[in-house]
């Protein structure tokens, strides 16, 4: 699925000084600069046709128009997290509290595919978190035009021991 976009190109040429060889005349107290309209043809060299852009099915997007949305909103996300998230064992006996940053793209589907731990924690929590995002449902996708596109996106897991 490709959707086209058109950009186009506009200029404006300011002179700022008059052109040399010119003199100001002076009208009572004001000072005029006399101007004379110069045909360059730079418009005709600036302006082009609106050129077509492709949209790669394969691009993933980090700000669309509209992001990827869980089920029922950040309220329901919340409640999956703490409901599915279990503390390792190892995490438990160490001590250890923290955050696990996460990220992953939500397919056009709304399938979450490619997780990655951005920031680790250790003590079996990294897994935790990649266990706990591979296990979520679909997504409602992002949007880019108003058609569904790959989006990364990134999610703080926390851990509280």
């Amino acid at each position: 699925m490709n959707s086209t976009i058109y950009f186009g190109l506009l200029f404006t040429v300011v002179v700022l000084r008059p052109a040399p060889g010119f003199a100001q005349k002076h009208t009572g107290s004001k000072q005029v600069t006399p101007s004379i309209p110069i045909d360059t043809g730079l418009a005709k060299a600036i302006t082009a046709p609106a050129v077509p852009v492709q949209m790669s099915r394969d691009k993933v997007f980090g700000d669309p128009e509209q992001q990827p949305e869980y089920p029922g909103g950040t309220p329901a996300l919340y409640r999956f997290i703490t409901t599915n998230l279990k503390m390792p064992g190892e995490a438990k006996r160490a001590g250890v509290s923290g955050r696990v940053y996460v990220s992953f793209l939500v397919e056009e589907t709304g399938k979450i595919t490619d997780v990655k731990v951005l920031k680790r924690l250790g003590f079996g929590c990294d897994e935790e978190a990649v266990r706990l995002v591979e296990s979520m449902p679909e997504w409602k996708p992002g949007k880019l035009f108003g058609k569904p596109q790959k989006v990364r996106y990134f999610l703080p897991i926390s851990f509280v021991n």
